[in-house]
């Protein structure tokens, strides 16, 4: 049961970082709009940070059938996503981009833990 579930957080969580980079790199533009905020004045910068995003959920992908084998690669991921939670809550806090924009933040929190949970399961298995 236990392994179906792993498999599920490591699927969706490669779901949502697909999501989350081609929405932002599809429709930067029309999320500026909506928010009334100015555009991403560099456009390749925006587009290689989510071709990051995009190849990281490759890796949930790759590792959702043996996660307990990608130990280092689920280290990573709670970190990257804490930094995203964080980087993101600063600029809010600080008016510098809109408070709408902390919410893909929350989402990568939750995975973040889910993802910790995951990792303090593993740590008391025998091997």
């Amino acid at each position: 049961m236990k392994k179906k579930y792993y498999e599920y957080l490591f699927l969706t969580g490669a779901i949502w970082n697909w999501g989350v980079s081609l929405f932002f790199f599809l429709a930067h533009r029309y999320v500026s709009r909506f928010l009334d905020i100015a555009p991403v004045a560099d456009l390749y910068l925006l587009q290689l940070s989510m071709a990051l995003v995009f190849a990281i959920g490759l890796a949930y992908y790759w590792i959702r059938k043996d996660p307990g084998k990608n130990i280092p690669v689920v280290k990573l991921g709670i970190a990257g996503k804490t930094f995203v939670f964080i980087i993101l809550s600063i600029h809010a806090i600080n008016k510098n981009i809109h408070p709408l924009l902390v919410l893909p933040g929350v989402v990568d929190l939750i995975y973040a833990i889910l993802f910790l949970e995951f990792l303090l399961k593993q740590g008391g298995r025998k091997r």
